[in-house]
């Protein structure tokens, strides 16, 4: 009886671990997506960003408050469907930027268009949701070995970070000026 329950306590924490993780990644990356969607009511076309960041915002709050949801059929067609919405977005935008930068010969830096950045925001939740879909916890199993384990944390949790480290270092005063991905970002003014 006392191994049994020996065996017990050390079983969960690993899998405990992971699944916190998960879901405080799942929690920063719900909170980084709905803060876009609600950031996109001024944008020109709201409608097409808001529902993009709000989904993928629903999505990972989905998993942050039960992980039990990425098994489920629906959050998975939900998630293939954002994927879809996805591509189709960033087709639109690719057309776009190009029409905008074909009559300058050696055009700017592209990421000075917001359009640019915006599909950047689009790789970032298509990413965060492939992840998503392909990255179940509970599906490991103790064979998983520790270093393996590990470095799946650290980039699940780098991955989750990246985007709202980068985003607040465009925000802070001294970078916006200084990166060029970051010139137009605040003022919303394109090249």
């Amino acid at each position: 009886m006392a191994s049994e329950i020996g065996h017990r306590s050390f079983a969960p924490p690993k899998a405990s671990l992971r699944l916190k993780t998960w879901r405080v990644c799942n929690a920063v990356m719900a909170v980084f997506t709905g803060i876009c969607a609600v950031l996109q009511h001024n944008d020109p076309d709201p409608e097409l960003w808001m529902p993009l960041y709000g989904l993928a915002s629903l999505l990972c709050l989905a998993i942050a408050t039960s992980p039990t949801f990425q098994g489920s059929i629906w959050w998975r067609v939900l998630v293939v469907l954002e994927m879809v919405y996805c591509l189709a977005i960033a087709t639109y935008t690719i057309m776009y930027i190009s029409e905008e930068t074909r009559a300058i010969p050696h055009g700017p830096n592209p990421l000075h268009y917001e359009e640019s950045r915006e599909i950047l925001g689009i790789l970032v939740v298509m990413f965060w949701l492939a992840g998503c879909l392909f990255y179940i916890p509970e599906r490991l199993d103790e064979s998983t070995s520790r270093q393996r384990e590990t470095l799946v944390i650290i980039l699940i949790c780098s991955l989750s970070l990246l985007p709202l480290i980068l985003w607040l270092i465009c925000m802070v005063g001294v970078f916006s000026d200084s990166i060029s991905y970051c010139r137009h970002m605040c003022s919303g003014n394109k090249g």
